[in-house]
């Protein structure tokens, strides 16, 4: 991560410069207009005006922007990527900032002199003459979303799962029913008759001769009788037979791919198609891409096609180089469509 950092002498310049810098994409959070008379935060924590701006800033703050606060200038610091460290420049730049080396002689001349230096702190090469970047480590307290500045995309897929769910499809019913029919059967029964029989006889008679008594023989008959018995003469069985198949699903899932395209490498292609043979290098080239980059991010070209912004594109371009607008202009095209594709319907 690098820090770009413009010093302003008109505060209402610090204020264009900084909408500009969120209109061409930069976060709010990472973009902060700073001055002696603000109030920025740990400001009330008893600590030091300039002991503050380093928590709030992140990094030690040179003598020069401590005499430059100190002597009514306005800072713009933008916190982003190395990639687009030189875009944040030249939105600064836009702006009419203050040439800090410059500044700082016609100080000394006047007779002013560092109090103290910064150990903390490297600060490369003006770029375009004032606004500077310098490399540095995220603040102790910053939340780590913003020192890290990630963006999460996720990928993601879907699994096939299979289950199982039984399901009739089929079966027996098993009734029971008594039904009576007629059945005959033989059977012999014995009827029972008395008779008398007078027969003669010619014998003594016995002492009971003249004994009273009675003989009482009875008749018999049978009848049929019925007993009725069940019995059990057929077994019906019900079971189930299992068996088990395999049977294939057929179906289909969704993923999402991530394809990173390097711009960079996209940007070195179309040099060589376009500027192979000429007198510019790609680093001379390399600013022009940006341009088209720098453009596609304004949400006022977003997600629109090339010709709207081809005037716009022409001014800055005329502005930084003059008279080179049909030499760079397929490379500011080009960095134009890398980084404005509209969006796909699905």
């Amino acid at each position: 991560m690098k820090h770009v950092i413009g010093l302003f002498d008109d505060r209402s310049e610090a204020i264009r410069a900084q909408q500009e810098l969120l209109r061409a994409g930069f976060q709010a959070t990472d973009v902060h207009v700073i001055a002696e008379t603000a109030d920025p935060q740990g400001a009330n924590t008893g600590q030091s005006f300039w002991d503050s701006i380093k928590d709030f800033l992140g990094l030690e703050p040179t003598d020069v922007y401590r005499e430059a606060a100190r002597r009514g200038g306005t800072l713009v610091r933008v916190r982003t990527a190395d990639e687009r460290a030189d875009m944040a420049a030249d939105i600064l730049n836009r702006f009419n900032p203050v040439d800090v080396d410059s500044r700082a002689d016609q100080w000394r001349k006047e007779g002013w002199s560092p109090t103290s230096r910064s150990t903390t702190t490297t600060t490369a090469a003006p770029i375009a003459g004032s606004a500077r970047t310098s490399p540095t480590t995220p603040s102790r307290t910053a939340p780590r979303a913003q020192a890290t500045g990630e963006q999460v995309i996720p990928v993601t897929k879907e699994e096939l799962n299979v289950s199982k769910r039984r399901m009739e499809h089929g079966g027996v019913r098993v009734y029971t029913e008594v039904h009576e029919q007629p059945v005959q059967k033989d059977v012999t029964l014995r009827d029972e008759k008395v008779h008398v029989e007078r027969r003669p006889a010619d014998r003594p008679a016995g002492p009971e001769a003249f004994q009273e008594r009675t003989i009482e023989v009875r008749e018999t008959h049978e009848v049929p009788v019925i007993n009725k018995e069940a019995r059990v003469t057929e077994e019906v069985v019900i079971g189930k037979d299992m068996h088990e198949r395999t049977e294939q699903v057929k179906d289909k899932v969704r993923r999402t791919d991530v394809r990173v395209e390097e711009l960079e490498d996209q940007f070195r292609t179309d040099f060589q198609k376009n500027f192979a043979g000429s007198n510019y290098t790609y680093d001379q080239v390399r600013p022009a891409y940006d341009i088209g980059r720098q453009l596609a991010s304004e949400e006022r070209f977003r997600n629109r096609d090339w010709t709207t912004a081809e005037a716009e594109a022409r001014t800055s371009v005329e502005k930084r180089y003059p008279g080179k607008w049909d030499v760079f202009r397929p490379a500011v095209q080009c960095g134009f469509n890398a980084s404005n594709r509209p969006t796909r319907a699905k």
